[in-house]
């Protein structure tokens, strides 16, 4: 009995990966990686900001930097976007991201105050007291 396909067994499969050409005599052949071999991980280059033009959106003039929130925190940003969005007259969304760029600025303009050994300290001491 002649051996059987295993491809007429359970039906012909799309393949993601062209047909490699047959190998031409003398021709080093690449080897694949096992499919249980870790793939090998690539440096991630972080895009750098593109200067603004009137093309250009404004969040690509802009450098990426990840931060982690409190829930509490991201909650309060999506209230505020929103209500400030709703009040405005017109120009650009107001998003959770403009609203932490202004309080990065705001902190930076306050910096040189800062004191403290934990973030509960360093935030206190740049609170301004309204009397």
């Amino acid at each position: 009995m002649p051996r059987r396909n295993l491809g007429d067994l359970v039906g012909r499969l799309p393949t993601t990966d062209p047909v490699p050409a047959p190998a031409e005599p003398g021709a080093e052949v690449a080897e694949k990686p096992a499919p249980d071999a870790p793939a090998k991980r690539t440096a991630k280059r972080e895009p750098k900001a593109v200067e603004a033009s009137a093309e250009t959106p404004h969040y690509l003039s802009l450098v990426r930097k990840d931060t982690r929130l409190r829930e509490d925190q991201l909650a309060a940003l999506t209230v505020h976007a929103r209500r400030l969005n709703r009040a405005k007259t017109g120009g650009v969304r107001i998003t959770e991201n403009t609203l932490i760029r202004i309080g990065v600025d705001l902190l930076l303009d306050r910096v040189f105050n800062a004191i403290g050994d934990d973030e509960d300290e360093l935030r206190k001491s740049l609170l301004i007291e309204v009397h």
